[in-house]
């Protein structure tokens, strides 16, 4: 499942100090949309500025760690931004599976969380998290379907299974970077779920999947085909839930 491409990748290592400059890169980052967002709110407040400013600071925040990313691996080192973030379409799983898996991932999120909130109803807080405080007109929902789909999967593939995993790699090894890019990538996700920790515990598993993916076939595109399509069905049930009235999908 791994093909060799070590004959076209530039003879380069990571380091502990790249690790650095990228999660000092995403603290400042933080912090700014942390202070930008509450500037906006106060300023203009509102439920669709809160829609807007939420996805404009998300897509900010992503863009410019990919940015930082983007300098230190061709301005600082010189090498290839395809082959260090893995932009590779020499991977040995068909496209047609690769749906199926992020068809299939959406759906066992979904049982999982119905079934945890049944039969297990104390481990789900009553307390909305915050997408859900946001996702209360179709505007928004239609809003963040959108983010969710056409922009979120590059965006967010690229700086987790693409560079940081690349970087972690180098650093601490394989298997190591399947596992810290997974609780990255739940963690990066947390404000958006908390108080609801069973479903972080859940988008941990999302990302153990998705990085495991990565391992196994040395490429981002596979993590994204499946990241896209994980993300369109779960945006299609909410809309359904919605329409139906069932929309208690915890």
């Amino acid at each position: 499942m791994n093909p060799d491409v070590s004959g076209s990748r530039p003879l380069h290592r990571w380091k502990g100090r790249d690790l650095a400059f990228f999660g000092g890169a995403f603290l400042f980052l933080f912090v700014a949309a942390v202070f930008v967002r509450s500037l906006i709110l106060a300023l203009i407040g509102g439920p669709m500025v809160e829609v807007v400013t939420a996805l404009g600071l998300t897509f900010a925040v992503e863009a410019a760690l990919l940015s930082a990313a983007c300098v230190l691996v061709q301005r600082v080192y010189g090498l290839s931004f395809y082959e260090e973030m893995r932009i590779s379409l020499d991977y040995k799983i068909g496209s047609p599976s690769l749906v199926v898996l992020g068809m299939a991932l959406a759906l066992s999120v979904v049982l999982v969380s119905a079934m945890v909130a049944r039969f297990v109803p104390g481990l789900v807080p009553e307390q909305e998290t915050p997408i859900e405080q946001l996702l209360t007109t179709p505007g928004s929902v239609v809003l963040f379907a959108i983010f969710g789909i056409a922009i979120a999967p590059a965006l967010e593939e690229l700086m987790f299974r693409g560079f940081l995993f690349r970087v972690l790699q180098d650093v601490v090894g394989m298997s190591i970077a399947v596992w810290t890019t997974a609780a990255i990538f739940a963690l990066f996700h947390g404000p958006q779920l908390w108080p609801n920790w069973p479903a972080i515990i859940v988008i941990l598993g999302v990302g153990y999947v998705l990085s495991k993916l990565r391992e196994r076939t040395d490429s981002v595109i596979p993590g994204f085909i499946v990241h896209t399509v994980y993300n369109a069905v779960l945006f299609l049930l909410f809309a359904f839930a919605s329409v139906t009235g069932a929309n208690d999908l915890r």
